[in-house]
């Protein structure tokens, strides 16, 4: 048989470290003149993956160059630790982000690790609320920020009326048995209810 620009007997043309022979095999590597397996070539010349320690598997070779598997900082990954090596870290779990993701807060996350801080919802990269560089949603940022409105549960940006030592919307700061629009100074409170004073003198005298 021909192989390597060489005449062989087919049982001499083997494996030059196991010894396999090579005649009946529809591929071998050769390297410095001699015939190798797969298996034997590419765990004797095959680069190590710096990553996960394993040989890097689809290397090819020009001239006994290796061709086909990433480097960084001069040293060989394969795909799957390459895209570890060089993608973002999530600020949320840590981990290395290898597709979409979402760009906040001059930090990167996987799309389910962004989220809010305290209960864990999921947040829209375009609409979340920050605090001391982390995500909220709207409830806990205003219940984190002390601006959120006792009366409707939502956060106040504007104006708003403080009583009892709690924050309303304006509009929001109502008597609890009529529902008139109450205005600071102008209510009575009641088990820790306010109340206008109308219904306070008919229900509490």
């Amino acid at each position: 048989m021909t192989a390597m620009d060489k005449l062989w007997h087919a049982e001499h043309f083997q494996c030059a470290k196991c010894k396999l022979e090579l005649g009946a095999l529809r591929t071998f590597f050769p390297k410095d003149g001699k015939p190798y397996c797969e298996s034997c070539f590419h765990a004797n010349f095959s680069p190590t993956c710096a990553g996960c320690k394993k040989i890097i598997q689809g290397v090819r070779y020009t001239s006994s160059t290796p061709h086909g598997f990433r480097e960084k900082e001069g040293r060989p990954y394969c795909k799957k630790d390459y895209d570890k090596a060089t993608a973002p870290m999530c600020d949320h779990c840590k981990m290395p982000i290898t597709e979409n993701y979402v760009g906040a807060l001059k930090k990167h996350y996987h799309k389910q690790c962004f989220q809010c801080k305290d209960c864990k919802t999921p947040l829209k990269g375009d609409k979340f609320w920050e605090l001391s560089g982390k995500p909220y949603c709207e409830l806990h940022y205003h219940t984190r920020n002390g601006t959120l409105c006792h009366g409707c549960q939502k956060g106040i940006d504007g104006k708003c009326a403080i009583a009892m030592n709690r924050k309303y919307h304006p509009e929001h700061f109502t008597c609890a048995n009529c529902n008139t629009v109450l205005g600071e100074g102008t209510y009575r409170d009641h088990m820790d209810k306010p109340y206008c004073h109308p219904c306070f003198e008919k229900l509490f005298r």
